[in-house]
């Protein structure tokens, strides 16, 4: 019997996760972890519309993103802030990854991914053949 709904869809969202990895170093790391879920997802969930839920994970890995670097401002030319007061001057280096591209592409990707889903769903008739339980 293969599962349905939103609880499958919601697991789907572990591929996802080591599919929006991908942008960092440890993303090669956990490849083998991400063919495991898919695996098993594909074999006991339905995949269709279910894998849709992949769009989940790639949206929190770019909330993740988003929240690191929220701390971000723009570098001015010479690539470092320096502070000046009475005693003491002080140099940080500034610049880190713009937040926001970060936290547009996680939106639609959340939002899409859901809604894509609630549609998807909501239009595919169950198979004869296939046992399915809704979650």
């Amino acid at each position: 019997m293969r599962k349905v709904g939103y609880v499958p869809f919601g697991l789907w969202a572990l591929p996802g996760l080591v599919l929006g990895l991908q942008v960092s170093t440890i993303g090669v790391l956990l490849i083998p972890v991400g063919l495991a879920a898919t695996l098993l997802l594909v074999k006991f969930t339905r995949v269709w519309p279910e894998v849709l839920g992949l769009f989940e994970g790639v949206a929190l890995i770019c909330f993740l993103v988003t929240v690191l670097n929220a701390g971000y401002w723009t570098c001015p030319p010479s690539g470092e802030v320096v502070t000046r007061t009475q005693s003491s001057v002080t140099y940080e280096s500034c610049g880190s990854l713009n937040p926001w591209p970060w936290l547009i592409i996680g939106t639609v990707s959340a939002v899409g991914g859901a809604v894509a889903y609630a549609a998807a769903a909501r239009r595919r008739p169950p198979l004869d053949g296939d046992a399915q339980v809704r979650l």
